[in-house]
């Protein structure tokens, strides 16, 4: 694959892929640049480097996507978000357990797997909606890392991976590639990446299911 891709280059094929042009912000540019210098300079495999370029991809349709949902339904940027609860930790401390936990609760509401690569429309009914077999049919699950990490696409994603990777300032990719100088850049400011959080939560919750 070509390993020069580039932020114009990718930003380009996201708005021929949706048709959509308003980023809702211009700072996530330099955030994303600094994250494929720094990932493509510490030469990860060709494996791994087409993963980190679609995991990208991805997230930069869904962007546009998000942002022409704002102007389509106007119920999602009248959302008023009262008193989330929010687990913080580290890697591999127990987070994804009580976060499992607490969505326990009836009245809590958690973004699920599927609901991460697909947010749009708002997901009404995640019990019915056909997007949670079409994630399943793509990402099957895979029992070894199952071992590592209990996932499922009808399973709460966090918000690392859901939320604030919008704005690429989110753990989710160092841990998954190495990138030395983007981790030193996440101990600065990164109130963008919690603007963008609480649009994403505005966006789940302007529908009515719980999950």
């Amino acid at each position: 694959m070509d390993t020069a891709f580039t932020v114009p280059e990718m930003t380009a094929a996201a708005e021929r892929a949706t048709g959509f042009t308003d980023w809702g912000g211009t700072t996530f540019r330099d955030e994303l640049a600094l994250l494929i210098d720094d990932v493509r300079d510490t030469k990860p495999t060709a494996a791994g480097l087409q993963v980190f370029k679609d995991r990208l991809q991805e997230t930069l349709n869904n962007r546009l996507i998000l942002m022409e949902d704002r102007k389509r339904y106007p119920e999602i940027p009248r959302q008023d978000i009262k008193a989330p609860l929010i687990v913080v930790g580290l890697p591999r401390s127990g987070t994804t357990i009580l976060h499992y936990l607490l969505t326990q609760d009836p009245v809590a509401r958690s973004i699920l797997e599927w609901q991460r690569t697909r947010p749009s429309p708002p997901p009404e009914d995640a019990a019915t909606d056909p997007r949670l077999e079409q994630a399943r049919a793509e990402h099957p699950d895979d029992p070894a890392w199952m071992k590592i990490h209990i996932h499922g696409q009808d399973l709460p994603v966090e918000c690392g991976p859901a939320l604030l990777n919008y704005e690429f300032l989110t753990l989710t990719y160092d841990c998954r590639w190495r990138a030395p100088r983007y981790r030193t850049r996440l101990l600065g400011s990164v109130t963008e990446a919690y603007r963008w959080h609480k649009l994403c939560l505005q966006h789940f919750q302007s529908r009515g299911s719980r999950t």
